[in-house]
């Protein structure tokens, strides 16, 4: 796979270990790097067992990427506007949890739940059309893709443990676990592992989860501009609009985006 994107795009990919993602993602590919000469995918050391798998997943978003126009690459960042509004809105459900929001402990928490669910909106509609492409298209990694998926449902069952409930903001939790949901429902299908779903059955997060793969299976195409549009109407649904702002990838000088994680 590495062999074949480079030869299609003209760039060499450099893989980078990066401690900093940790808790965060397992890799990214960074599609605002402003070395052009490259194409950079970084993953967690941490997550090394898992690379094979990692790097599959992030040439999966680069291809996307380099197939598209240049005015089709739009990504999703987090404003200072856009992390206010957001800040204003978890705060008040981090006080009516009894949390408090002066603490530094706190503060951080909530930085890290809107980068996590903004991280999640924005690349998970296509993380899905990747995953089962992987599955189709590349056989090789399936042992290997299944242990990742696999991982990935036991980390996404601990989130819905009621620990996790009692000190998370509600729009939080439901948000980062109904797309938890999405796709863990489209994985458990070609896996063939209806354990995945168990935890979410008949409650509101496999509502809103359904919704969500609803407005991704009606998608009309699997192009980075349709991905794009479903990724805004998650948003929309899961009342978080007003965090992100879609910005052309060549407009970012650098800036940090938020649309290639795994």
């Amino acid at each position: 796979m590495l062999k074949s994107v480079e030869l299609s795009t003209g760039r060499p990919v450099e893989l980078r270990a990066e401690p900093a993602l940790a808790g965060r993602a397992r890799g990214a590919y960074i599609v605002s790097d402003p070395d052009r000469s490259r194409h950079l995918i970084v993953y967690d050391p941490a997550k090394s067992d898992l690379l094979d798998h990692i790097v599959a997943h992030e040439i999966g978003h680069l291809e996307m990427y380099a197939s598209a126009r240049s005015d089709e690459r739009i990504v999703a960042v987090l404003s200072e506007s856009g992390r206010r509004r957001a800040r204003a809105a978890i705060e008040k459900e981090v006080t009516e949890l009894g949390l408090d929001r002066n603490s530094s402990a706190v503060a951080w928490a909530v930085d890290a739940w809107i980068d996590g669910v903004a991280r999640q909106v924005s690349s998970f509609p296509a993380d899905l059309l990747i995953e089962r492409r992987i599955w189709e298209l590349h056989p090789s990694l399936r042992s290997r893709q299944r242990a990742a998926l696999e991982t990935t449902a036991t980390e996404s069952h601990q989130a819905m443990e009621a620990r996790v409930r009692d000190v998370t903001p509600p729009t939080v939790f439901l948000a980062s676990n109904a797309m938890n949901y999405a796709l863990l429902d489209v994985a458990s299908r070609f896996l063939g592992a209806p354990w995945m779903l168990r935890p979410y059955r008949r409650g509101p997060i496999q509502s809103q989860g359904k919704a969500l793969l609803e407005s991704f299976f009606q998608r009309g195409g699997d192009d980075l501009v349709s991905l794009s549009r479903v990724s805004k109407e998650w948003a929309r649904q899961l009342g978080i609009s007003d965090w992100l702002d879609w910005r052309p990838v060549d407009d970012l000088g650098g800036a940090s985006s938020l649309n290639t994680g795994d």
